[in-house]
């Protein structure tokens, strides 16, 4: 199968087409910086990053299928107003009408658990499904949520398959150096103390090769089967601590728990005490569940070698 990856220099998007590619799949990345592809990865830029660019692009390619990983505003702080409308709600449309003009027969959208709404302080923690309320105020889930419904709309009025993958908190190797993970194991590999939030907050944590595996079964199955347009959860399930988290971390290295200094820094205002998302529909539509344990996910992201790309980007998924 023919897939243009499009937000390819990205942590996510680096991954995906090497595990693509190892699958048999023949795969182009679309990126502003071609450098940053994963190695032997084909790669091309638009010539512009609008409609018309992105149409004459993937002309070239003839795709069965295009996956959606560009975004703006993942770095929490790149918040640039114009960016986040333009990349993130604007673009994954503009996507659809390309790929359906130039005859894909899928296309698959990677949207964020940011999407959904905070529950309200005092609610009981359930599994957000996808029905949960939407975000209404925080500009990069709000313009997320916006592209999503965006693309999903305009995939059934043109009659192209669409399906929205909603990722949870994705960790693994070649991670940008400012998340959880790679801040982690640094200090502790050098036998710092961590300075940490009390770790209370309650996250659905998910390796990035289980990821790949999900994005790929959504592409496949939807090539095979377009009723299966939809949105769709792509979560472990598995209500994980921050605490325990950075606990697991610490065993897996066998470095000393004590460096861990929980409650050394405040919780951010904005830190959201529950997010964790139900994945039943992903399992029913494309047989994908995520059934790694944490140490063993753990194991392979710290033990494996970084895609060196993607630890320098930022502002992508």
């Amino acid at each position: 199968m023919r897939v243009a990856v499009v937000g390819a220099s990205g942590y996510v998007g680096a991954h995906l087409c090497r595990h693509l590619a190892g699958k048999g799949h023949e795969v182009l990345g679309i990126a502003r910086s071609l450098g940053k592809l994963p190695e032997g990865c084909p790669g091309a830029t638009p010539r512009s990053w609008d409609l018309a660019g992105m149409q004459d692009l993937l002309a070239g390619f003839s795709p069965d299928a295009v996956v959606n990983l560009a975004a703006a505003g993942v770095h929490p702080g790149d918040r640039d107003p114009a960016a986040l409308a333009r990349v993130n709600a604007l673009l994954p449309g503009e996507l659809v009408i390309a790929a359906s003009a130039t005859g894909a027969r899928a296309l698959v959208h990677i949207g964020s658990s940011a999407e959904y709404a905070p529950a309200a302080h005092d609610a009981q923690p359930q599994l957000l499904d996808e029905q949960a309320p939407l975000e209404q105020e925080r500009a990069y889930g709000r313009t997320k949520a916006l592209g999503s419904l965006l693309a999903a709309g305009l995939g059934r009025q043109m009659g192209l398959p669409v399906a929205v993958l909603r990722l949870f908190n994705v960790f693994g190797p070649g991670e940008p150096a400012h998340r959880l993970l790679p801040s982690l194991a640094r200090a502790l590999r050098e036998g710092r103390e961590v300075a940490l939030s009390p770790g209370s907050q309650i996250r659905d944590f998910i390796g990035i090769a289980r990821v790949c595996d999900g994005i790929r079964a959504a592409i496949e199955g939807l090539v095979r089967d377009p009723s299966r347009s939809g949105i769709y959860n792509l979560a472990s399930s598995q209500p994980t601590s921050v605490a325990a988290f950075a606990r697991e971390v610490a065993s897996v290295l066998g470095a000393d728990e004590g460096l861990l200094k929980f409650g050394a820094i405040p919780m951010r205002p904005d830190d959201l005490p529950w997010v964790v998302g139900a994945s039943d529909r992903m399992a029913q539509a494309f047989g994908w569940r995520y059934a790694q344990p944490l140490a063993e996910s753990l194991r392979e992201a710290l033990g494996e070698a970084p895609i060196a790309m993607a630890s320098a980007v930022s502002g992508r998924v």
